[in-house]
């Protein structure tokens, strides 16, 4: 808003503090929240100059392929805001490629992006509860 230029970078540049009682770091679905809403923000300015570039498409949909699916299994309203602006710029083989474990980009190969989201919660689920149930036999 101040002039400043906003591009997209193929690393992590981003910090943030983890000091404080309230900030974002200790809220994992109001980071998520916030990343959902700086990026929608970000589109709006983009927008509101013309056309987006190719970069710019492709700076959003990392950003709602993140959102989408770190909110698919607690946030099922922020997740279907995020998915629908995810398709709108285009879920990417590539995108998913990169930015994904190998077994969601094969499930999502084969399956599609909703389902592969899916497979991969009911995984983690049992996932965790085989590690807890482990603990807990090892604790007693």
């Amino acid at each position: 808003l101040k002039g400043a230029k906003f591009i997209y970078l193929d690393q992590i540049v981003a910090y943030y503090r983890n000091s404080f009682d309230n900030s974002l770091s200790k809220d994992v679905n109001k980071f998520i929240l916030d990343c959902f809403n700086n990026a929608c923000d970000i589109e709006k300015i983009w927008l509101s100059k013309g056309d987006l570039s190719d970069e710019e498409k492709l700076a959003l949909s990392i950003n709602y392929e993140f959102v989408s699916r770190v909110s698919y299994k607690n946030n099922k309203e922020l997740f279907e805001k995020a998915y629908t602006k995810l398709k709108f710029y285009g879920i990417t083989d590539s995108l998913i490629k990169k930015n994904t474990s190998r077994n969601f980009y094969i499930l999502n190969k084969l399956l599609g992006y909703k389902l592969a989201l899916y497979i991969n919660s009911i995984f983690h689920n049992i996932k965790s509860t085989k590690y807890k149930s482990l603990i807990k036999r090892f604790i007693v």
